[in-house]
């Protein structure tokens, strides 16, 4: 085994028991001037060695090695050399091993850019969505070691298997349970789970699909680059001599979107899979189900898989061999896996193409028998080999009729002329083959053919019927509903068109054992006694089910009444409902008028307090004490005093609402924040701390914060349940001229005279940023409703700044004077700036151009 010595970048070689311990890189190949080959670190070309530069991938896996105490690495690229053919078998027979006995193995994500899967909310998709998680490679790369830890394209780490949030990731991505993530044995897990979870990868070479799974599975086998699918049959060859697990065999089962497939021809798709990808769906099945009684041994032999196996044949007639492996038990009871089989002519067995496997209950477990069953795929048996009875549709070539339409579509051999049955179909004996053939004179109408196969013992009936249609009849409606027709409108070998009569006869030929029936449909001279009207009788059908339907519904109707009339002690009928729902209505408009009074009502009161207001700020500016909260007295709509706050020493300065309106903080020149109940006007607080002036307070969105600026350069943040100091913010170099939190409450927005913005982590206290760019004090802050957005106001202009980055978006200009405030509309998308120059201007925030009219 070659090791890279990660100080010199040397190769050296080291015999198993001296091997000591090394760390392995885990990644996917790139172009070939991102990865180092066995070359260039044996020859160490000129070219590298002059610009002593190695690829950040192999860079990377070194020095984080040298961080972990670990002086030695190991690199696919460069450690096998894969001129040599036996030494590239030997370490792919080695890799898993080497990957399981390795110190620890970093996971390089080169196509990963987050640095964090808990700071980027988009980790999710950057980190699963890596084509590491793609390659059939990476696959064993991610089981076999024990510790996995996963870098980005710079080696920034990401974090380990281990670490729940990646493990949960992981194992959604794909669908190895977290179990064996964590280092469950791998043989616990049914090789048709195992090869479930290589079903998404993909391979450069063909053979490497087969390849990569070797250590999974504990097989060595010789490479044979060229062989194709060849090597994934190989690889399951091996399993059936070294295992007894059936699953080996249970793929192709359908998801619950896929549509059956139908081939005119039954072709063999051999016993084994082509590819992982077979086994997409095989992820829940478990194998030695011990509720089925079979040695459940496989053995390849002649061409053949040989096995002793349960036969089931379902009511549509599919023959399936039914596996050992299948669904845990539970309380519907256990299911077991059953394969398609076809038996030819010479009484082997062929897995058909297009046809899925399926999971039936163990009580359809039969006898066990021996079959063989055909390991070539793509050999085709005929038709009339598969089935025991068809019908030949003769004079097809008619002039002027046209065979358009036969139900069931998949019995239909159209090449040659063949409608296919089978000895079992779901239901009774009775098989019914629908035909539509429509004339070529324009507006003719349609022929309906039904043919009809009677199995009553080992020898089959047939007779046919004949009808007109409708061209826009669907014919998948007259076979619903045809066994709702009268009697009468069957039992007719011959019908008239509009311009023609055709008739329709059966003759039967027996041959080998085999029955065909020769259908011939031509036209005739002959006038039919009565033409049945397959339009008309599926019209009068509709009709009969329209008036039963009708009848029921009404009787739901009279029990819902009942049932109404119960529940609230009324006596409503059906002619009385019409009279009450008038009643309701004009009920309606007369609340809705009360409704729209009311909310009227409520625009005028709010009004007037915000004229209110007005008068208290006016009386603040002016010194005036106390504060007063003011109320529209509903009797009169009168101003009113609800109450009187007192106990400030010094002018107020500032005040404001909690959201819920509960609390009123006031600030004060007192260097004081007072916190009073709105409900009584008691004092609930009073927050100290503040060894200057209290300029400005305000709540965080979730009320459960204060926010107070002072004149002494500080900002404190207050808990609103305890009263008790969070933090205390410093960093600006003169007062504070406004605070404001963010929408989602974790930001605070600080504006100063030193002409700078400061966004602090509520949280921590933390400064988040400082954004700088004013050349005058800063007046006023606002956030966007979204808070992505942060407006700044200063003298004669507004700045819009990107929160999560605190970088600059632009700067708004057009004021001649002094900025006083910004406000955000509530969809984000327009900005009002008030100013000293007598002017409020609205301004677009997504180009920042000021808005018209």
């Amino acid at each position: 085994m070659r090791l890279i010595n990660v100080q010199t970048y040397r190769l050296e070689e080291f015999l198993n028991e001296k091997v000591p311990p090394y760390a392995i890189l885990s990644h996917t190949w790139g172009s070939d001037q991102d990865e180092v080959s066995f070359r260039d670190i044996t020859e160490r070309s000129a070219k590298r060695a002059s610009a002593n530069h190695w690829p950040i991938k192999f860079e990377g896996c070194c020095e984080q090695a040298a961080k972990d105490d670990l002086e030695y690495v190991w690199i696919d690229t460069c450690c096998i050399d894969k001129s040599n053919s036996v030494e590239l078998g030997e370490a792919i027979n080695s890799m898993f091993r080497w990957y399981r006995e390795a110190k620890t193995c970093y996971a390089y994500l080169s196509d990963v850019t987050d640095e964090s899967v808990e700071a980027n909310p988009h980790m999710v998709s950057g980190f699963s969505g890596s084509r590491w998680f793609k390659r059939g490679w990476t696959l064993q790369e991610l089981l076999a070691p024990r510790n996995v830890q996963f870098y980005n394209s710079t080696w920034t780490f990401l974090g380990s298997k281990t670490d729940m949030k990646i493990l949960r990731l992981i194992e959604k991505e794909t669908g190895i349970p977290r179990l064996f993530l964590r280092g469950e044995a791998l043989p616990n897990a049914s090789i048709a789970q195992r090869m479930s979870w290589g079903s998404g990868r993909t391979t450069k070479r063909k053979e490497d699909i087969a390849y990569c799974l070797l250590g999974i599975f504990d097989v060595m086998m010789p490479m044979i680059y060229g062989e194709g699918d060849r090597a994934f049959i190989r690889l399951q060859e091996e399993l059936i001599k070294r295992s007894r697990d059936a699953s080996v065999f249970a793929w192709g089962l359908p998801s619950e979107t896929s549509a059956p497939v139908h081939f005119e021809d039954i072709t063999s798709a051999g016993i084994f899979a082509t590819s992982p990808a077979d086994f997409a769906n095989s992820s829940h099945i478990i194998s030695q189900n011990r509720e089925i009684k079979s040695r459940a041994t496989f053995v390849v032999d002649g061409g053949c898989v040989r096995s002793e196996i349960p036969l089931y044949t379902d009511p549509a007639g599919q023959l399936f061999g039914l596996l050992n492996c299948g669904l845990r038990s539970n309380n519907s009871g256990s299911k077991v896996v059953g394969i398609p089989l076809v038996k030819d002519l010479f009484g082997e067995y062929i897995r058909p193409g297009g046809h899925y496997s399926q999971l039936f209950p163990v009580s359809e477990v039969t006898t066990v028998s021996q079959i063989y069953i055909k390991t070539e795929r793509d050999q085709k048996t005929t038709t009339a080999s598969i089935y025991s009875n068809c019908f030949e549709i003769e004079n097809l070539s008619e002039p002027g009729l046209k065979l358009i339409e036969v139900e069931p579509q998949d019995c239909w051999r159209e090449k040659e002329s063949l409608i296919v049955t089978s000895n079992h179909r779901p239901g009774s004996n009775l098989q019914q083959y629908w035909l539509r053939f429509r004339p070529e004179d324009e507006g003719s109408t349609d022929f309906i053919v039904l043919l009809e196969l009677q199995i009553p013992g080992s020898q089959a009936k047939a007779q046919c019927h004949i009808m007109t249609s409708s061209e826009f009849t669907p014919l998948k409606d007259l076979i619903q509903y045809s066994s709702n027709m009268r009697p009468t409108a069957f039992g007719h070998n011959v019908a008239r068109g509009n311009s023609r009569s055709i008739y329709v006869t059966i003759d039967q030929d027996t041959t080998a054992g085999k029955c065909m029936f020769v259908v011939k449909v031509a036209e005739t001279t002959m006038l039919p006694t009565i033409t049945v009207d397959a339009t008309f009788e599926l019209e009068l059908q509709a009709a009969k089910y329209d008036r039963e339907r009708t009848a029921k519904e009404k009787n739901k109707l009279y029990l819902e009444i009942e049932k109404f009339n119960q529940q609230r002690g009324t006596a409503y009928t059906l002619e009385s409902v019409g009279k009450r729902l008038a009643e309701i209505r004009e009920e309606q408009i007369q609340l809705e008028a009360i409704q729209k009074w009311r909310t009227e009502l409520s625009k005028k009161e709010l009004s007037i307090e915000r004229k209110f207001d007005d008068f208290e700020r006016m009386a603040l500016a002016k010194n005036y004490d106390p504060v007063w909260i003011a109320e529209i007295s509903t009797a009169k709509g009168e101003l009113v005093t609800r109450s009187t706050l007192t106990g400030h020493s010094e002018p107020f300065s500032n005040v404001a609402f909690s959201p819920d309106g509960r609390v009123l903080a006031t600030a004060s020149l007192d260097k004081t924040v007072k916190l009073w109940e709105v409900a009584t006007g008691g004092l609930r607080s009073t927050l100290t701390g503040h060894s200057q002036p209290v300029l400005n307070v305000a709540f965080s969105p979730d009320g459960r914060v204060l926010a107070s600026a002072s004149y002494d350069k500080t900002v404190k943040l207050w808990e609103m349940a305890t009263g008790g100091l969070r933090s205390t913010l410093t960093g600006h170099s003169e007062p504070f001229s406004n605070v404001a939190f963010s929408p989602d409450s974790r930001v605070l927005a600080s504006a100063s005279l030193d002409k700078t913005v400061k966004l602090w982590e509520v949280a921590t206290g933390g400064l988040h940023s400082t954004l700088t760019g004013h050349c005058e004090p800063v007046l006023n802050v606002a956030f966007s409703p979204d808070g992505r957005v942060l407006a700044s106001a200063s003298l004669e202009t507004v700045k819009l700044w990107e929160v999560a980055t605190g970088g600059l978006r632009r700067t708004l200009t057009g004021h001649s004077e002094p900025v006083l405030n910004v406000a955000f509309s509530p969809d984000g998308r327009v900005l009002a700036s008030a100013s000293y120059d007598k002017t409020v201007k609205l301004w677009e925030v997504a180009t920042g151009g000021l808005r018209s009219g």
